[in-house]
């Protein structure tokens, strides 16, 4: 069982598997087919051919499988030319196959082999296509990559050919090695050059003519000589042969082409490529399908066709032949599908006609249809037919009149054939179903089924019965008429005022009772003519209707026919400025009629544009024009209590109607105000109307009171412009002054005492008085700004212009709807410029012109005021009447629509300038007058002259300065200073007196600072301006004082960084202002030549020309008549002070701003203080032997302990409460000692810089700001004067005690003449030193320069003292010896500073040079010898030296002693003699 089993499987594997290997496609072409076409296989005869070259030859012959796309699979696929058992066989001389020139000898190719490299199809598919294919399915499309439509024709060409000669070669290229797209391309062309012209070359001479042509034309590959005109001939040709004389893309080709793979012929050489090919005809296949339009799946038989070759020119035969006359024409039949297929019809373009429609069906197309045709499998083309109908048409008319048509007959239709009532969609169906006459009364019917049909009337039109209920027998394809008979009616409504006079009632569009309004006209017509009118409240007969507003037609009067409804209408007559129709409403109290929207668009455009054209009259009457024509009259009226004042338009009427009973003058008015309401209009149709007792009622109308517009408008001066020009400049100063007084369209505001006070414009003096001496220098704008609104924004009104009335001493400058302040540059441009028109005088007072606004709401008018007024201004105030504007002509619209443009209670351009207070209306506005006038101010600069504060105190070695502000607690006013405004020009680069102009001409503005310091500067122009102070005088030196602290930073913004607009800033900090002239008067100004110095010049006044240093001795005093100048950084002064432009310029008016730049202030502060000091101390005093031998040595000091001598230090020099004493130091020497002893002082100098810190800087000039320790003002005592006791000797040899290396000439003492002292000292103190014989009490007097070379800073002293030696030989004697010395400083250098400091201060004391009088050292006490309060630090005094004899002994022994002593000198004295003269001739 399990072998059964195994073999059942096997044998269904078996079975699955043969299925797998059996073909799918059992008709592909094969290989072994191929091979088999000529009954010798081939395959195999080379290695792997598949077949030969003649079995493809042969199937080319013989099959048109050579079509086929199986041809495609060989593709690539190797082929030999060997028969080995009959190698004659292979000739290709008379095959569908060839080479490019071997033909004729076939041995090259005994053992040749090839491969399929493309295959290329012309035509194919019968519509013109070429297309390459190679390996991999893939293929170009030759039509694309041809080079233009003549090389394509060139392929069509070739399709003729081979079907004619089957003679045709092929290209060596392969464009399938290709690697791009490009190459391929490009082979793709060559390819088809190759193949033309191989394909050509075995033509013969049959074609050598043609084949000349081409292969010239396939040149065109290498472009060398190529003729582009010749070429396009050339290919020309080639399609006439091929297409046109062919009779269209007639044939068909396929060339295989084939390269040489192996060859043994020649060693081993390639042979040449082969082509086969087939040409054929290019048949077509057409197919017809005729189908229901309706249903197009329903084919239909039984439709007859012709068919016709567009491209032959022919018809077809039965048989497919394009060869037959449209007569002669075989007619084509569809079958029960509807169906015509015809194959293997001749080659072309087709068209088909239908000749005959199937049964019931109608042709729907009779002329000529294009039609597809293909090659291949044909596609059907659809043909439609609808099937057939008739029409049926009923007409509705008057029988009194048939040529009223009648609307709303209502029928059903049968047809009586079938029994079946027709629908809406002209079918058939069991219920009826109902058809209306339309407006002309027809009813119609298209495509209904043909057949017999009756109508049956079921509801006649209004106003008519019933007539052919029982059907009536309707035409076929025509209008079948039915007749009926019309009934009479009255009609009447009610006209009335929605809302009520005096609007008593809310509008709601509908009649409510009251509202009723008699005098309107009431127009009945028919077919536009008049049958009757009436006076809303009366009948057409005369009679009042009793109710207000009612009004009736009488139908039995006026026949009037409910079947002639449709041609009546109802027109209402009324006055359509002040009313207009309400919304239409069906409603019983609606309004039935409404105005014809474009005559109500005509009527409000022929109002829609109101001008000007007569002012208000002695009656209070003023009139405008109207755009349509017509004349408005108003009627002027003023109601003050209400605020009332207005224009009103004047209606009036004297007509009546047929009856004579009168229209009201305002509902119905003059005849250009009557407006019209129609009932057609508002959609109400009298024949659509119910109708009760043969009536018609509610034909009602309502008006409702129109909105009118309402245009206001206000003027108010918006700035006035000031510009002062400074001809010197070249440079103009404006400032807008902008005022805000309006009247906010308020008339009672505007009639008001407050609103027409006048308002002011002040100018300044100065500036006036240049204008007249500078002709046009100022000009003064004045900008109004004229506001229009709209009150009723339910009308879009426009403005066209408006009338301006102006000062006739103003001229316009222009026109804007729009102004811009400027408030950096002080001027008010207008933009949006606005024409104007009939500029030109209106009166005295006022010039006139019309501004075309053009539907602006704001418009800006720029006046300039005359010069006469600038300069008659200077005598008197003068006014500036009015502005006045008022609106001259409006435009209306509404919806976009023209309206009435008739305002509700002004009328334009009526009112006369000059009474508008009593021509008041809206649209009238005024600003108020302006005064011109002199202003009682002046630009005014003030400040205070000031001492900024310093310590009274001396500060040694600390500095001396100010806070650079006024404080005025503890600041000295100063008095008596200079000020002077400079102008230094647009450029800031002159410095010229400021003036003020004024009557008599022009001053300079001066002013002296009067004992509070105080300077005021006044009357100036715009312009660029500094205040320059000259200062110095008894009370402030220059050489004592400067301008305080002017710090960095404002320096640097203020005057290097020229920030003109400083003075505005920080003004509550009163800063000083000014800053001296350091060294340049022209640093940041051209400063005036006023003879003041500049500080590095007075500086230098002290100054020697030979060092250029500053030499102060006693001599030295204080310039009061030198003058510097200090000045401040340069002031911009605008036109006003604080700014360019002035917000609510009235109330600054009224509050009186004045220009005052106020606390430009200026500080003085005094300079650092000088002094010296000089020490004289005694060093050593020594006592020698006159053997030279030291007896005693003396240094004083506190603590000293030496026998005999007793010591006391000067005492009380700096003390402010105890007097100065002189101290000694006291010997006492025996008698014996003193006959030999000499006596040797030496004295000991330091001088020592007590002033003030100060810094030889400008920085620190200026600002205060600390210099470095080099910049520091130095001091040198330069001389010194040392008064010798005459009982001491001065010799400049001697050298001294404490240094035997140096002598007294090292420490530059010089001995002085008498007659030199005036150098060095005061009269005074020469005097008191004096002698009669004019010489000096002192023998001896030293000059000393030791220190000349010593630059103290401030608390420094001498590096090096100075020492001095003296001696004495002393003698015995019964008296004390007493031995002073004196110095004082004469002389000081510097470079920089003031003088010494001469004043005491509570804890120091002042110096002056060279005024000590050593003879009495305490002036106040004369008989003293000590200094007592005589304490100035430049001169000291060393202790006095003091020598006592011996006391105790008796008279004689005195005697005798002191003739021993005598005659012990005498020889000392002798003895020293010969020894000092020894050694001076030794020296």
């Amino acid at each position: 069982m399990k072998i059964k089993r195994n073999i059942l499987i096997s044998l269904i594997i078996v079975f699955f598997a043969i299925l797998l290997f059996i073909p799918s496609k059992v008709s592909a072409l094969t290989a072994g087919q191929l091979d088999a076409q000529d009954g010798h296989t081939d395959r195999g005869k080379r290695p792997k051919a598949i077949a030969s070259i003649e079995d493809l030859a042969r199937l080319a012959k013989t099959s048109d499988e050579f079509f086929s796309d199986d041809m495609f699979n060989f593709i690539q696929k190797k082929f030999t030319t060997t028969r080995e058992d009959r190698p004659e066989a292979y000739n290709l001389v008379n095959t569908y196959c060839s080479d490019d020139k071997h033909g004729d000898t076939r041995e090259n190719y005994a053992t040749a082999r090839y491969q399929i490299t493309s295959i290329i199809d012309i035509n194919l598919d019968g519509n013109g296509s070429c297309v390459v294919h190679y390996t991999g399915g893939r293929s170009y499309d030759l039509n694309q990559v041809i080079n233009g439509t003549y090389c394509r024709n060139y392929f069509y060409r070739v399709a003729y050919e081979a079907y004619l000669y089957s003679r045709v070669n092929v290209t060596d290229s392969d464009p399938a090695s290709a690697k791009n797209t490009d190459k391929a391309v490009g082979a793709a062309k060559e390819r088809v050059q190759q193949t033309l012209k191989r394909g050509i070359d075995n033509f013969g001479a049959k074609h050598g003519d043609l084949r000349r042509k081409i292969l010239n034309a396939c040149e065109l590959r290498s472009n060398n000589g190529f003729d582009e005109t010749s070429y396009r001939d050339i290919m020309q040709d080639a399609y006439d042969e091929a297409v046109t004389k062919g009779k269209g893309l007639k044939y068909k080709a396929r060339i295989i082409e084939l390269k040489s793979d192996l060859t043994d012929i020649k060693g081993g050489q390639y042979a040449q490529s082969q082509i086969v090919f087939r040409g054929a005809v290019a048949q077509k296949n057409i197919k017809i399908k005729k189908v229901d339009a309706d249903n197009t799946s329903k084919g239909l038989a039984g439709a007859k066709f012709k068919f016709y070759n567009t491209s032959v020119g022919k018809w077809l035969n039965s048989r497919g032949v394009a060869n037959q006359t449209e007569a002669k024409a075989y007619q084509f039949t569809t079958n029960a599908n509807g169906n015509i297929a015809i194959t293997g019809a001749t080659w072309g373009q087709y068209q088909t006609k239908e000749t005959k429609a199937p049964a019931n069906y109608v042709a729907t197309n009779t002329g000529m249809i294009n039609i597809s045709s293909t090659t291949g499998s044909a596609e059907y083309n659809y043909v439609t037919n609808k099937k057939a109908t008739i029409d049926l048409g009923i007409i509705k008319r008057d029988a009194t009149n048939t040529n009223i048509k009648l609307s709303g007959a209502k029928f059903t239709v049968k047809n009586t054939d079938k029994n079946k009532w027709v629908n809406a969609q002209s079918g058939l169906q069991d219920t009826p179903y109902e058809f209306t006459t339309n407006s002309e009364g027809k009813i119609y019917i298209g495509g209904v089924p043909d057949g017999n049909y009756k109508a049956y009337e079921t509801v006649a039109p209004k106003g008519y019965q019933v007539t052919y209920a029982n059907g009536v027998t309707l035409k076929k394809n025509d209008w079948t008429t039915l007749n009926d008979n019309p009934v009479l009616v009255s009609i009447e409504g009610t006209v009335f005022l929605d809302g009520g006079v005096g609007k008593t009632n809310i509008r709601n569009d509908m009649f409510n009772n009251g509202e009723g309004i008699n005098g309107v006209r009431v127009v009945l017509k028919k077919n536009g003519n008049i049958v009757s009118e009436v006076c809303s409240g009366y009948d057409s007969d005369g009679n009042s209707t009793g109710s207000n507003g009612k009004y009736k037609f009488n139908g039995k009067n006026l026949a009037i026919k409910q079947n002639e409804l449709s041609q009546y209408t109802i027109e209402f007559e009324y006055n359509g400025i002040k009313y207009q129709s309400v919304v239409k409403n069906t409603a019983a109290a609606g309004s039935k009629a409404s105005e014809n929207s474009s005559g109500r668009d005509t009527f409000n455009n022929k109002f829609s544009t109101i001008t000007a054209k007569t002012q208000i009259n002695e009656n209070n009457v003023s009139s405008n024009n109207a755009n349509g024509g017509s004349t408005i009259d108003y009627k002027y009226s003023q109601y003050p209590d209400e605020g009332r004042y207005e224009s009103k338009v004047i209606y009036s009427t004297t007509k009546k109607d047929k009856n004579s009973k009168a229209y009201s003058s305002d509902y119905y008015a003059d005849d250009k105000y009557h407006m019209t309401s129609y009932t057609t209009e508002a959609g109400y149709y009298l024949q659509n109307q119910a109708i009760s007792n043969n009536t018609i009622s509610n034909v009602n109308f309502g008006l409702y009171e129109r909105d009118l517009p309402d245009m206001a408008i206000r003027d108010q001066l918006y700035t006035a412009e000031v510009a002062l020009t400074r001809q010197d400049y070249g440079k103009t100063y404006s400032h807008v002054y902008k005022y805000n007084r309006n009247d906010n369209f308020d008339i009672k505001i505007r009639t008001s005492d407050a609103y027409n006070t006048a308002l002011i414009r002040e100018i300044y003096k100065s500036d006036a008085e240049y204008n007249k001496q500078n002709q046009g220098a100022l000009k003064v704008y004045l900008t109004y700004k004229i506001n229009i609104t709209n009150q009723n924004t339910q009308i879009n009104t426009t403005v066209n212009n408006i009338v301006n009335y102006y000062d006739n001493s103003l001229s316009i400058v222009g026109t804007g709807t729009g102004a811009t302040i400027d408030q950096a540059a002080g001027t008010v441009t207008l933009s949006g410029n606005m024409q104007t028109s009939g500029q030109g005088v209106y009166n005295t007072e006022y010039n006139k012109v019309n501004i075309l606004t053009n539907g602006a709401n704001e418009v800006f008018v720029k006046y300039e005021v005359s010069q006469d007024v600038l300069k008659n201004m200077l005598n008197g105030d003068i006014k500036l009447a009015a502005n006045v504007v008022e609106i001259n002509s409006t435009t209306a619209k509404k919806d976009n629509k023209g309206y009435t443009a008739i305002d509700t209670d002004s009328a334009v351009g009526n009112a006369d300038p000059s009474k508008r207070l009593q021509n008041v209306e809206d649209d009238l506005a005024w600003a108020p007058e302006v005064i011109m006038k002199i202003s009682s101010d002046v630009r005014t600069t003030k400040g205070i002259v000031f001492e900024d504060a310093t310590s009274e105190e001396f500060k040694e070695g600390q500095e001396r300065k100010g806070d650079g502000k006024y404080n005025s607690s503890e600041d000295k006013k100063v008095s008596g200073v200079s000020v002077k405004l400079i102008d230094v020009g647009a450029n800031k680069d002159l410095g010229n007196a400021a003036y003020n102009y004024n009557s008599s001409g022009a001053t300079e503005i001066t002013a002296v600072t009067n004992n509070e310091g105080e300077y005021q500067l006044s009357g100036f122009l715009p312009g660029n301006y500094i205040v320059v102070y000259q200062y110095g005088n008894e009370q402030y030196p220059v050489q004592q004082y400067q301008a305080t602290i002017y710090s960095q930073d404002r320096e640097n913004a203020n005057y290097k960084n020229k920030d003109t607009s400083w003075y505005k800033k920080d003004v509550d900090t009163r800063y000083s202002d000014a800053i001296d002239v350091y060294d340049n008067k022209n640093e940041y100004y051209k400063l005036p030549n006023d003879g003041s110095k500049t500080r590095t010049e007075i500086e230098r006044t002290w100054a020697s020309e030979n060092d250029n240093m500053q030499h102060i001795k006693y001599n030295t005093s204080i310039n009061n008549d030198l003058k510097i100048d200090a000045f401040t950084p340069c002031m911009d002064f605008q036109y006003e002070k604080d700014d360019i432009f002035t917000d609510n310029a009235e109330l600054d008016a009224n509050t009186n701003m004045p220009y005052d730049v106020n606390n430009i202030d200026f500080g003085i502060v005094e300079r650092a203080r000088y002094k010296v000091k000089i020490d004289n101390t005694i060093n050593k005093i020594l006592l020698k032997s006159a053997e030279g031998n030291t007896i005693k040595e003396i240094v004083p000091s506190a603590n000293m302990d030496i026998s005999n001598v007793k010591y006391m230090p000067s005492s009380g020099r700096e003390s402010k409460n105890v007097g100065a004493v002189k101290g000694f130091v006291e010997l006492e020497l025996d008698s014996e000692i003193l006959q030999r002893t000499d006596l040797y002082v030496e004295y000991g100098f330091n001088v020592t810089n007590k002033s003030e810190l100060e810094y030889n800087t400008k920085d620190y000039y200026r600002s205060g700001i600390p210099g470095s320790e080099n910049d520091k003002v130095k001091v040198i005592v330069s001389n010194i004067i040392n008064y010798v006791d005459n009982e001491l000797t001065f010799d400049t040899a001697s050298r001294m005690l404490t240094d035997s290396t140096a002598a007294n000439e090292q420490y530059k003492w010089s001995t002085i003449n008498w007659a030199d002292t005036r150098d060095w000292l005061s009269e005074d103190v020469r005097n008191a030193l004096k002698t009669d014989a004019n010489q000096s009490k002192y023998t001896t007097m030293l000059i000393g320069k030791g220190f000349e070379q010593q630059q103290l800073k401030p608390t420094e002293s001498a590096q090096v003292p100075v020492k001095l030696l003296l001696d004495k030989s002393l003698t015995p004697t019964q008296d004390d010896m007493k031995y002073s010395n004196w110095a004082e400083i004469v002389e000081v250098t510097k470079t920089w500073g003031r003088e010494l400091y001469k004043s005491d201060t509570s804890t120091t004391f002042g110096e002056t040079l060279g005024n000590f009088n050593p003879e009495k050292p305490n002036p106040e006490n004369p008989n003293s010898d000590n200094p007592g309060n005589n304490k100035e630090p430049d001169f000291h005094y060393p202790e006095d030296i003091i020598i006592h004899p011996p006391t105790g002994a008796e008279d004689n022994t005195i005697k005798y002693t002191i003739i021993g002593i005598t005659v012990l000198v005498v020889l000392a004295i002798g003895i020293t003699t010969v020894i000092f003269v020894i050694k001076r001739r030794k020296s």
